[in-house]
Order: C-alpha cells, then sequence, then structure tokens
C-alpha cells in the first residue's frame, strides 16, 4: 500500500542522506516523524502520485538537506487551501525558478 511506499522511500532518503554527510548534519534517527508521514499521506489522497514527487523532491540533493524540503511542503499545506497539485509541484517550481 501506498503507507508502506511512503515509509520506505523516506526510510531510504534519511539513510542516502545521512551516509553522505557529516554526523553533525545528520537528520534524527526518527525522521520525517510519524505525524508529518501521516500528513504527507493525508495530502497525497486521491493524486498518489504526490508521494512520488515528494519523495523525489526530497531525495534531490540540489534542492538541500531533506528535513528542509520537507518542512517547505508541509508548509505549504499549513499555509493555504491551494491545489494538491500545486501543493505537489509548487516547491519544486520555486526552486527551478
Amino acid at each position: 500500500d501506498g503507507q508502506v511506499i511512503s515509509d520506505y522511500e523516506l526510510a531510504k532518503i534519511k539513510t542516502e542522506y545521512n551516509s553522505s554527510v557529516s554526523k553533525d548534519r545528520h537528520l534524527p534517527l526518527d525522521w520525517p516523524g510519524e505525524e508529518n508521514v501521516h500528513r504527507l499521506v493525508k495530502m497525497a489522497v486521491p493524486l498518489f502520485i504526490f508521494a512520488t514527487a515528494v519523495c523525489r523532491f526530497l531525495s534531490d540533493r540540489r534542492f538541500g538537506n531533506p528535513n528542509k524540503q520537507l518542512r517547505e511542503i508541509l508548509q505549504l499545506q499549513r499555509e493555504s487551501q491551494i491545489s494538491q497539485l500545486s501543493t505537489t509541484y509548487l516547491p519544486v517550481l520555486n526552486r527551478l525558478i
């Protein structure tokens, strides 16, 4: 199911990021946190491509630290009631501009 895929992908992002940076820059062991995963899954319904887009965004080091990127995605969802498509793609598009 989508939750298992999200958990796997997020764990993979954390592991790959932590193995590429110094220990003082590691993401916390519990990253991204149960509440954040729940919020991402809720945001993904019914657009399951959302989970894929978010995982790609979080894993792309050109955009920075995965934790900072996660906060940006969740902040957009919190600040407004913009469409799910906007929530999905706005962080990526903002970085490309």
